[in-house]
C-alpha cells in the first residue's frame, strides 16, 4: 500500500511518477492507501488505466488508539462506507464537536461500524512490544443498586499486565501488541491479514518469523506489503525533510 503526495508531509511522489515507475518495474497492479484520505484515488486511477495497470483502491486508516490498517473495499457500497468513515473523522471530533482542519479522528468502534465488505490488513508497529489501549466488551455484569440506595465507591485493585479499567459494559485494555491482537480480530470480522515488510534494521527475518507465528496463532495470514513513500531514490532527501517537519524535529 503506497502513499502519494496527497498524504500530507508523507508521500513525496505524485500519481504519474508512481504509476510510471510501477509499469517500468513490471507491476500489473498498484494499490493506493493514503493516510485517512481518499484524495489521491482519482488521479492514480486515471494514470493506472492509461498505462493498463489495475488500480487497487484503498485507504490507510490510522485510529486514535495508535493502530493502522490498510482498508480495501470489495464493493461499491463498501467504498461508500469507507468514504463516509473518513468524512466523519475529518468533520467532527469523537465527542461530536467540529474537527480542526487537517485532523482526522477515527476510533476502532467507528472502523468496526463501517468495515462491512472492507478487507482490512493490520499494520504491526515497528516495536512489537509496544503497548496500546483499546476498548473491549466487559465480561463483568454490573451490579445495579436498588432505588433509594446510594452507591458506595469500591476500591479497585490495579491489575497486572494487561491493565484493565472496568466500566458498565466496556473495558479499557492496555496491553502489548500481541495481546490485543485477538481482541482486534473479534471486533473487526473482516480483518484477515497481518502485514509484513522489510524495515532494514538487521532483524527483519526474525521479526517476520515472529509476525508469521503470531498470525497463524490467531487464524490470520501474513501478507507482504511495501511502505512506499516515493518513486525513486533521489526523492529520499525530500521525504526526510517532510518527515522532520511532520515530527517537528
Amino acid at each position: 500500500g503506497l502513499v502519494s503526495c496527497f498524504s500530507f508531509l508523507r508521500g513525496s511522489s505524485d500519481a504519474v511518477d508512481l504509476v510510471t515507475t510501477a509499469r517500468m518495474l513490471g507491476y500489473d497492479a498498484l494499490g493506493i492507501t493514503d493516510a485517512n484520505t481518499m484524495a489521491g484515488v482519482v488521479r492514480l486511477h486515471t494514470e493506472a488505466k492509461m498505462l493498463k495497470l489495475r488500480p487497487v483502491i484503498g485507504c490507510r486508516i490510522e485510529t486514535v488508539e495508535g493502530l493502522a490498517f490498510l482498508a480495501y473495499p470489495k464493493t461499491r457500497a463498501a467504498y461508500g462506507r469507507l468514504c463516509r468513515l473518513v468524512s466523519q473523522g475529518r468533520m467532527q471530533t469523537l465527542s461530536g464537536g467540529w474537527q480542526d482542519k487537517g485532523v482526522c479522528e477515527i476510533s476502532l468502534a467507528m472502523l468496526a461500524e463501517h468495515s462491512e465488505e472492507v478487507q482490512l490488513i493490520l499494520l504491526p508497529p515497528e516495536d512489537l512490544a509496544a503497548r496500546f489501549t483499546i476498548a473491549v466488551p466487559s465480561n463483568v455484569i454490573p451490579f445495579r443498586h436498588p432505588a433509594g440506595i446510594s452507591k458506595v465507591p469500591l476500591a479497585r485493585k490495579r491489575s497486572g499486565t494487561p491493565d484493565q479499567v472496568r466500566g458498565d459494559d466496556r473495558v479499557e485494555l492496555t496491553a502489548p501488541f500481541p495481546d490485543i491482537l485477538p481482541h482486534l480480530i473479534a471486533q473487526l470480522p473482516t480483518l484477515r491479514h497481518l502485514a509484513a515488510a522489510y524495515l532494514y534494521r538487521g532483524d527483519d527475518i526474525a521479526r517476520i518469523d515472529r509476525l508469521d507465528a503470531m498470525a497463524r496463532a490467531y487464524g490470520l495470514t501474513l501478507l507482504a506489503t511495501n511502505d512506499v513513500h516515493y518513486h525513486a531514490p533521489e526523492r529520499r532527501p525530500l521525504n526526510d525533510v517532510m518527515t522532520a517537519i511532520r515530527h517537528k524535529t
